[in-house]
């Protein structure tokens, strides 16, 4: 068997959130690599936000979303192996540990400040893409390394620091007196200004919980439909698990047209599927 790798691990959760902070534990016990080192870090909440009177556009939930993982990130700067930060409704699979140890293991033959063990891809195209490049590398047993600068993403639920690149990150964060943009999409832009270099597992090594919507996400059409696609595209997903989910956006989304279309994409989707 080989050898787990050396990681120190930060889930965000607030203490009012006993559910979550239980079913994430349970998870993580379950799939959590042998020298994974798992801490729980305090998530700050609105009431922090009001009190430090922080500035900004971002609602409330937001910028504490934005200033706990900042914070998680700060308490570790001199961390001496790579820092995997967590939200509360992240899941790992069995194939979770052992895809991540090998990356580890072959770490410094990448150029990378951040890897994301999942993301939100907001672009139907891009999941059309990505769904046909999940059934080739499934087919091979192989998990590849995807630049998120060419990619159409947002989350930031599950992501692993260089240790290396901590006071780099640190220092980009650090700059925002107020609170305009969210965390994720702060660190989208990063990477595509080539400030940092962001990778994303692929298919994805981890996803979000069914049982726990995000306590900053407003769950409108996007969200649902975004959130699926992260479920679907998961190295351990469960499709009987997913399906009523995604059929019920069928049922509250979708006009005649758009299920129409829905065939037609999905019939490209197929691995049967040849274009000319």
């Amino acid at each position: 068997m080989r050898q787990s790798q050396e990681m120190k691990c930060i889930y965000i959760n607030l203490d009012s959130a006993g559910d979550r902070r239980t079913r994430f534990e349970a998870n993580w016990a379950a799939n959590r690599g042998a020298d994974w080192r798992l801490e729980r870090f305090a998530a700050l909440d609105t009431r922090y936000v009001e009190q430090h009177a922080v500035g900004g556009t971002l609602r409330p939930a937001e910028k504490a979303c934005f200033l706990s993982h900042c914070s998680s990130i700060a308490l570790n700067m001199n961390a001496t192996a790579p820092l995997f930060v967590l939200e509360d409704d992240a899941v790992l699979g069995p194939h979770s540990a052992p895809t991540i140890d090998n990356f580890l293991r072959v770490s410094d033959n990448y150029d990378w400040d951040i890897v994301f063990t999942e993301v939100g891809i907001v672009s139907p195209a891009a999941m059309l893409d990505l769904i046909k490049l999940r059934q080739e590398l499934t087919g091979k047993d192989e998990v590849r390394l995807l630049d998120l600068a060419k990619l159409p993403f947002g989350g930031a639920t599950g992501y692993i620091i260089n240790h290396r690149s901590l006071k780099k990150i640190g220092a980009l964060l650090g700059v925002h007196e107020e609170l305009h943009i969210p965390y994720d999409l702060l660190l989208r832009k990063l990477i595509y200004e080539k400030k940092l270099k962001g990778l994303v597992f692929f298919p994805f090594v981890s996803s979000l919980s069914s049982a726990s919507p995000s306590d900053i996400r407003v769950e409108g059409a996007a969200d649902r439909i975004w959130t699926a696609f992260r479920q679907l595209a998961w190295l351990d997903r469960d499709l009987d698990a997913l399906r009523p989910a995604i059929e019920q956006i069928g049922e509250d989304l979708c006009d005649e047209e758009s299920r129409l279309l829905g065939i037609l994409l999905a019939g490209q989707a197929s691995p049967s599927f040849v274009t000319k």
